[in-house]
């Protein structure tokens, strides 16, 4: 999956809305960039993923 940058919707509230498709492309990417890891974590602990995660860090003055 090299070079090859995947965007997966999470729940909110409910793991049992996340889809077997979303499961599976977690399970099988190299590491999971996410904005705040300790909630990844319980999503991938939920469906057993032992994968790296990285904390997407955005500057705090960054203006939207």
């Amino acid at each position: 999956m090299s070079g090859i940058l995947y965007v997966v919707g999470t729940p909110i509230g409910n793991l049992s809305d996340f889809s077997p498709r979303a499961v599976e492309t977690l399970a099988n990417v190299d590491f999971i960039a996410a904005e705040d890891t300790r909630v990844t974590l319980k999503l991938l602990n939920h469906f057993d993923i032992k994968k790296e995660t990285r904390r997407n860090n955005m500057p705090k003055n960054f203006k939207r």
